[in-house]
C-alpha cells in the first residue's frame, strides 16, 4: 500500500512557499481515481462496453471468446459477467500499460496497437467499458504463450485507497492455474471476472441482457465470425448482416440455412482514399493519415410487400421499412439507426462515434 495513502494532492501553503521562494511550483497531476467515475457517465450500453472488450480480444489474434454473464456467487442480488480468450494474452507491462488512462508508448514497451487493421488503441476504451458495466471489481488473469500467468485486481475504491498504485503478481496456486486453462482452452489467453454487477442499463431481466448482447454482438462482428467464435452462455453467434447483402435476411420463422432468404441489392460502392479525404479538410491537426480511407455503400432493400409476409421486423428488432444508417470500423460495426431517428435526434452523436470510442 502506498505511503502517501492519505496525503492531500495540493498543499496550498506549499505551493505558496514555493512560488515565493521560486517563482515556480512543480506538482504531480496524476489523474484522480474520480476519472473511473466520469467514464461511467460515457454513454456505452452494456453490448457496446462488451463489443469494445472483444474488440482486445480479436486484436489479440483469438479464435474463441467466451462470455459468461450469471449471478454472481457472493450475493445473487449482483450479477458477474466473465470474458476470457484464447489470443496471445499480455505481459505484466501490458497488462499495467493497458489500464492506464492514455497509455502510449513509453507505458506499452513491447506492444503498442498502431497497426491499421487494430480494432483499438490503448487508451480509454478498457477503463470507460469496465467502468460503465459497473462491476464492484475486476480480476484479470492473463498468460501469453511459455510465460507465468498474471493476475491483478482492478477496483476503483482500492485506486483511490491506495493513490493509484496497482498490483499484478505471477499467480502459483494450481487450482487458478487450471481454472484459467480450463477457461481459455490451453495455456495462453486472458480471464477478465467482472465482479458484483448491480444492473444493467438496458434492463435488470438476465434474458433481455444476453438476447441483446446476442442480437448485436452478431451484427457488429458478423464479418468477423467467419474466423473468430464468439459464444454468450455456451450459445454461439451466428452472424447478421443488417443490410441483408453479405448475409440475405432469412425468414425467421424458419431461421435456418435453408430458410427462404431475400437479397438486398448493392446500388453504389465507392472507396476515397487519404487525399481525397484531406482535400476537404481545412485544418492541419484534422488531417487523416496517408493510410486512412472510407468506403460508402447504399443498398436497396427488399420491396416492403415481402418484408411485411414475415416477422423480419420483429425478428431483426429495427424498422426495415425505413432506410437505416451502419457505420462500420475495419470491419466492425460501431453505431446503427433509422434514417428518421439520426436525422431527427442522433445525428450529432452518431458522428462523434464514427471516430471510434478507443
Amino acid at each position: 500500500m502506498s505511503k502517501n495513502k492519505k496525503q492531500i494532492r495540493f498543499d496550498s501553503n506549499h505551493i505558496d512557499s514555493e512560488l515565493s521562494k521560486n517563482n515556480e511550483c512543480v506538482q504531480n497531476i496524476q489523474p484522480s481515481p474520480n476519472i473511473l467515475k466520469i467514464f461511467k457517465s460515457s454513454g456505452y450500453s452494456t453490448e457496446e462496453a462488451v463489443s469494445d472488450i472483444a474488440d482486445n480480444s480479436i486484436d489479440a489474434g483469438c479464435k474463441n471468446i467466451w462470455i459468461d454473464v450469471d449471478s454472481d456467487p457472493g450475493n445473487d442480488k449482483f450479477y458477474r459477467m466473465q470474458i476470457a480468450d484464447d489470443g496471445i494474452g499480455m505481459t505484466p507491462t501490458v497488462l499495467f500499460g493497458g489500464l492506464v488512462v492514455g497509455a502510449g508508448e513509453r507505458e506499452l514497451q513491447e506492444s503498442v496497437k498502431n497497426k491499421d487493421e487494430d480494432l483499438g488503441k490503448y487508451g480509454t476504451g478498457w477503463n470507460s467499458s469496465l467502468s460503465d458495466l459497473e462491476p464492484d471489481s475486476v480480476d484479470v488473469h492473463t498468460s501469453k504463450i511459455n510465460r507465468d500467468l498474471h493476475t491483478t485486481h482492478y477496483s476503483g475504491q482500492e485506486l483511490f485507497e491506495n493513490n493509484w498504485e496497482l498490483k499484478v503478481r505471477k499467480v502459483t496456486d494450481d487450482k487458478l492455474i487450471n481454472d484459467f486453462e480450463k477457461k481459455v482452452g490451453g495455456k495462453h489467453g486472458t480471464w477478465q471476472v467482472l465482479n458484483k454487477i448491480t444492473s444493467f442499463p438496458e434492463s435488470n431481466s438476465l434474458d433481455d441482457v444476453l438476447s441483446e448482447l446476442r442480437t448485436k454482438l452478431s451484427r457488429r462482428f458478423y464479418k468477423y465470425l467467419d474466423n473468430v467464435d464468439i459464444f454468450i452462455n455456451g450459445v454461439k453467434l451466428i452472424g447478421e448482416d443488417i443490410m441483408g447483402y453479405d448475409i440475405p435476411f432469412r425468414e425467421p420463422k424458419n431461421f435456418s440455412n435453408s430458410a427462404k432468404s431475400y437479397q438486398s441489392d448493392r446500388i453504389f460502392k465507392q472507396t476515397y482514399d487519404a487525399d481525397e479525404i484531406n482535400s476537404y479538410i481545412t485544418t492541419t491537426e484534422h488531417k487523416v493519415p496517408d493510410t486512412a480511407e472510407i468506403t460508402l455503400e447504399f443498398f436497396l432493400f427488399p420491396q416492403t410487400d415481402v418484408l411485411k409476409k414475415g416477422d423480419f421486423t420483429k425478428y431483426y428488432g429495427w424498422n426495415m421499412e425505413n432506410a437505416g444508417i451502419a457505420f462500420f470500423r475495419h470491419n466492425r460495426g460501431t453505431v446503427s439507426y433509422t434514417h428518421l431517428r439520426a436525422h431527427e435526434t442522433r445525428e450529432d452523436r452518431v458522428w462523434r462515434r464514427v471516430g471510434g470510442k478507443k
